[in-house]
């Protein structure tokens, strides 16, 4: 599989970048978005300019609903005939979504494909859902800011699972983070069992993505406006579109 970094706040070589996130789930035959940023004029740009399409897409999961998210949405409202739409609970915006698309509220745990899997955190300030594709020997989690604090989602995903994160990647909220909460913070994502490679994007800010870098370089993926990282059998590797 491959993840496609469409939308985030550092641009790629000739690609956009907004204070938003978006990421294209390639799964071979099926493909999944991720959040859509925060204006359609950007996430099409880049969606276009990274050659993908909406030919394989089959779903689209919204992680939680501030316009950083959702401002891409009219791009994927277009084909919502065929793309169903995915929200945490409760929801807002779904009331003015249905009669347009085929909408889905997910409460607590949604099984949307045979191994992927949308998890809700609904008793969060902000109800926030994340998505978590189960590879076999271990899952890939994506977030989208991780509202209901990023520690407290890694471990219950792996409660859940009960297996490995080979990847955790999407926006972590931690850009107001000081510099030794930040390094506490690497350091403890360092030592943490089973989570192997962490891919900070969007809101997670810099103070972190340098403290990750220098504390446990082996686990740090750098991410941006089209970062491509394929997730194989024998390991993780990423590079920049172009």
């Amino acid at each position: 599989m491959r993840l496609i970094v469409v939308v985030d706040n550092e641009p790629g070589p000739g690609l956009l970048s907004e204070w938003g996130l978006s990421i294209y789930v390639d799964l071979g035959d099926k493909a999944i978005i991720f959040d859509t940023g925060a204006s359609e004029e950007v996430f099409k740009y880049n969606f276009r300019n990274l050659g993908l399409s909406m030919d394989k897409v089959v779903a689209c999961a919204i992680s939680h609903e501030h316009g950083d998210h959702t401002g891409g949405l009219g791009a994927v409202v277009e084909y919502c005939h065929r793309i169903p739409i995915y929200l945490p609970s409760p929801s807002r915006l779904a009331h003015e979504l249905i009669g347009l698309c085929k909408v889905y509220i997910n409460s607590e745990v949604m099984n949307i494909l045979s191994n992927v899997y949308l998890i809700n955190f609904p008793r969060s300030l902000i109800p926030e859902q994340c998505m978590v594709i189960d590879l076999g020997a271990g899952v890939v989690m994506i977030t989208g800011c991780s509202h209901p604090g990023i520690t407290h989602m890694v471990r219950h995903v792996m409660g859940l699972f009960k297996k490995d994160i080979l990847l955790l990647i999407g926006g972590f909220h931690l850009y107001g983070i000081s510099p030794s909460e930040a390094s506490a913070l690497a350091d403890k994502f360092c030592r943490m069992q089973g989570l192997h490679k962490i891919c900070p994007l969007h809101c997670t800010g810099k103070t972190f993505q340098q403290a990750l870098k220098a504390v446990c370089p082996e686990k740090y993926v750098p991410g941006h406006s089209g970062t491509i990282i394929e997730i194989k059998s024998g390991g993780i590797t990423y590079s920049s579109y172009m």
